[in-house]
């Protein structure tokens, strides 16, 4: 063969050699990877760590809110007056005069419903006290003579509570269930003295407001309007005998008006129903 013969049989096998090489980036660029057992396998467990991972933060967020919290409460009324028989007048929960009184401990564990949530979300409170208070903290059937003295124990308020994403002409926000027991809507102060800007209550506060059990429908008709209501077994009852003393249902609701963004709410809240016990003598 001449020189030059050889010279274009060279030239034909590394033109060959260029296009193999080109055809098979060209291959490689479109390769579907998911078609390698041993990359799909790796993807597999990839994507479920990721499931797993958006599982975990979702539980988190929900914990997250889940708190437990407690405090003490005590202190003395100081009276010039120095009444005779020792008491305050008017003062359920500080009646004794120039007298150190332990009013409360209180634990609570609780998880809130979310206040700008607009998905299903549920949630749950449980809270107990003791102390001087639960004297008239006090569901009328629960642990009434666990301690023979003035300090006395009980539950506050064990409830479970969900939110319902409920649009429609009835509701913009949705509504919230509450069932169990828990605090009355009425009342111008709270039970829980941490809650309060001063010590002692007003007089009002020895009218309101009780514990409850039952459930309660809050219906966040719109954004200025709550609607509430709910069924109960009494003020401060609970259910069965001695719990509840006459076995009837009552009536608790009312409406409320959000104005400000919430900063100014007017409340009309009322109790209706029979409370007096039923006569068992007949």
């Amino acid at each position: 063969m001449s020189a030059r013969a050889k010279l274009i049989v060279l030239i034909l096998a590394f033109s060959r050699m260029l296009l193999g090489l080109g055809w098979a980036q060209e291959n490689q660029s479109v390769w579907d990877e998911s078609k390698d057992p041993h990359i799909s396998v790796k993807h597999q467990k990839e994507d479920i760590a990721s499931l797993n991972s958006v599982e975990a933060k979702t539980e988190r967020k929900w914990l997250d809110t889940l708190s437990i919290d407690g405090f003490l409460e005590g202190g003395v009324v100081i009276n010039p007056g120095m009444p005779f028989n020792g008491l305050n007048w008017g003062q359920y929960y500080t009646d004794r005069a120039n007298t150190p009184i332990f009013n409360s401990g209180v634990l609570t564990i609780q998880r809130p419903l979310d206040p700008v949530g607009d998905s299903f979300d549920y949630g749950f409170k449980l809270q107990g006290m003791i102390g001087e208070d639960v004297r008239y903290n006090h569901y009328s059937g629960i642990l009434d003579y666990a301690i023979p003295s003035r300090t006395q124990i009980g539950p506050i308020e064990a409830y479970g509570v969900a939110h319902f994403p409920l649009k429609n002409i009835l509701t913009e926000g949705g509504i919230d269930i509450k069932v169990g027991q828990f605090v009355s809507l009425n009342g111008s102060e709270t039970i829980i003295a941490k809650d309060n800007l001063f010590y002692t209550h007003n007089y009002m506060f020895n009218f309101g407001p009780f514990l409850d059990t039952g459930a309660m429908v809050t219906n966040h008709a719109r954004d200025w309007l709550d609607i509430y209501t709910g069924v109960i077994t009494g003020n401060n009852m609970f259910i069965g005998w001695p719990g509840d003393n006459n076995h009837a249902i009552d009536f608790h609701g009312g409406f409320g008006l959000n104005f400000l963004k919430g900063d100014l709410v007017i409340m009309a809240i009322t109790t209706t129903g029979p409370e007096n016990p039923k006569q068992t003598d007949k």
